[in-house]
């Protein structure tokens, strides 16, 4: 009832006890100082004295005190009071529509891939790219800088890096018990098997009863070379690739006018590569599932090839190709295999002088052609490197295969002393002769 009375009115009403007090909430006088409160009021885009000047008889100038160097007022008053003081201040104290430049830093990405990125609904005419800088100028009201900062921070996250383990691998089919068998090896902790036939993209788990066949010994039997065992890092979203390729040049001839109708012919150099070249690009989601676009690619050098007598020779190569996408999980590996070429060589045997001999030598050589079939085995296991300790185990790995490799050499080193001490030590000298009987050293013509 009492607040109804009042409505439109300066005046407040307090219950203090049993006893209702009625007091004007703007000139308090000291016997009512049960009805002061203190309110402090931030001005968040428009100065205080701004307000503070604008301020309207309702709410005199008397209740407030401004402190410039915090951009502050201070309302003294009932409850009441500072309620209406801060609802007026509210509506005054409002972003303006001033045009305002800013420089919006970019840490995880190109800043043109950001600009790329920002929404229709959001115009861009008035947003530059610093290359230099890798950053963003706006220039707008403050709202609308408000947006494009909210959305690059929205954007702008660190991507993970992914570590690939990569295995290239050369099977010799020419064994025919290991062509029809379906050889095997354990990498890992995956079981990698050749011999298929097609061209195949697997994710295999270790079977607990699978009978494995070393790789080294398939390397040592020569039925698989190693030809490539590289380890990539790069960012998600961005291509990693690697190339061991032999470059062969040829050159295209040309003929250029020179004065009159006379022509000069010059030539042109081209090469065509020849080897491994595989590209992987990642994708790591946020159930740090991995999706990889794999393209790899090998070549072999044949040969020349002209199409007519006098022609350029044209390079000729072999090449065996694939792509895929896949989507695997942290650690899991994957394998791309048959990759099978057919070739064909012809063999000479014969006996020694008597196979040389004209038309006579017909009948103590033979020719055997011999098929080959060789396959490409690709095996790519991805590892995110997100957190420190990943990346600390990646780094010690890597310091480890640089100390296997200078241990390697220095063991390589001290056996080379070794055999070169030994070898100076071979030949006996006077006085083990004299220990032993006296034998004369055969001819090198005698057996």
């Amino acid at each position: 009832a009492l607040d109804l009375l009042m409505q439109g009115t300066s005046y407040s009403w307090r219950k203090i006890g049993e006893t209702y007090v009625v007091a004007d909430g703007i000139n308090l006088r000291p016997d009512a100082l049960d009805f002061v409160e203190v309110g402090i009021i931030i001005c968040k885009h428009l100065g205080a004295e701004v307000i503070f000047n604008a301020l309207p008889p309702a709410l005199p100038q008397a209740n407030f005190k401004l402190i410039k160097e915090q951009n502050v007022l201070v309302v003294t008053g009932s409850q009441k009071f500072i309620e209406k003081a801060r609802a007026f201040i509210a509506v005054l104290d409002q972003p303006s529509d001033e045009m305002v430049s800013e420089i919006i830093q970019v840490n995880n990405m190109k800043a043109e891939d950001a600009l790329k990125l920002i929404p229709a609904s959001i115009p861009k005419t008035d947003v530059l790219v610093l290359r230099e800088a890798n950053a963003l100028a706006v220039t707008g009201t403050r709202s609308y800088l408000k947006k494009i900062r909210d959305y690059v921070t929205m954007i702008d996250l660190p991507a993970p890096m992914v570590l690939f383990d990569i295995l290239v691998l050369q099977v010799n089919h020419n064994n025919a018990l290991s062509f029809s068998a379906g050889l095997s090896f354990q990498y890992g902790n995956v079981l990698v098997k050749f011999g298929g036939g097609v061209t195949e993209v697997s994710l295999v788990d270790v079977p607990k009863t699978a009978v494995t066949t070393n790789l080294s010994v398939l390397i040592d039997e020569g039925i698989v070379e190693v030809l490539a065992n590289p380890k990539l890092v790069t960012l998600s979203g961005h291509q990693a690739s690697f190339q061991v390729v032999t470059k062969h040049r040829y050159a295209i001839p040309e003929n250029t006018s020179g004065g009159g109708q006379q022509t000069q012919p010059t030539s042109t150099v081209q090469t065509v590569d020849a080897g491994i070249d595989l590209s992987i690009a990642p994708w790591v989601s946020a159930d740090r599932q991995i999706t990889m676009d794999i393209k790899p690619k090998i070549s072999e050098y044949v040969g020349s090839l002209s199409s007519t007598p006098g022609a350029v020779s044209l390079p000729t190569t072999n090449e065996r190709a694939t792509e895929t996408t896949v989507r695997v999980s942290d650690g899991q590996a994957i394998i791309i295999s048959g990759l099978i070429q057919k070739s064909t060589r012809k063999n000479v045997k014969k006996f020694p002088i008597l196979g040389d001999i004209p038309l006579i030598g017909l009948l103590f050589r033979k020719t055997e052609t011999i098929t080959d079939h060789t396959e490409f085995i690709i095996l790519v296991t991805p590892k995110i490197l997100d957190n420190p300790e990943a990346m600390q185990e990646y780094m010690t790995e890597m310091g480890n295969l640089l100390q296997t490799g200078k241990d390697g050499e220095q063991e390589n080193n001290q056996k080379a002393e070794d055999a070169a001490e030994a070898g100076s030590k071979a030949e006996p000298d006077e006085d083990e002769y004299e220990k032993g009987p006296r034998r004369r050293r055969p001819l090198a013509s005698e057996p």
